[in-house]
């Protein structure tokens, strides 16, 4: 449903901006010639069309690329990861070593201040 009502309003929206932009028109130089009176909306939806010819094989060959890890090779090196990780705590444990300024002194033991 919502794809319909999207659709209509895109093509409401380009009519639109066809019929405002019919008159409006401009000359195309190229190096060798010169197309002259080509309505401003054709200009642009043909330099759309060329970017979106130009970025698809792009956007194409970036998926086909990507292949997704076999569930071997990503389970390798979960534990490796975990392996080393646990090498290193269990090699490097380290004693705590108590203060003697470790406990919170008692409110009641702090000597009484002077009121003046």
């Amino acid at each position: 449903m919502w794809k319909i009502i999207g659709s209509v309003a895109a093509v409401t929206l380009l009519v639109l901006f066809i019929s405002f932009n019919i008159d409006n028109v401009s000359d195309i130089s190229f190096v060798f010639f010169t197309v002259e009176r080509i309505p401003v909306y054709v200009t642009i939806f043909i330099s759309l069309l060329i970017g979106v010819l130009i970025m698809l094989p792009f956007a194409l060959g970036y998926r086909r690329k990507k292949k997704p890890a076999s569930i071997e090779h990503l389970e390798q090196e979960i534990n490796t990861t975990f392996d080393e990780k646990f090498a290193k705590e269990n090699g490097k444990k380290k004693k705590k070593k108590k203060r003697k300024n470790d406990t919170v002194p008692d409110i009641d033991a702090a000597p009484p201040t002077e009121q003046k």
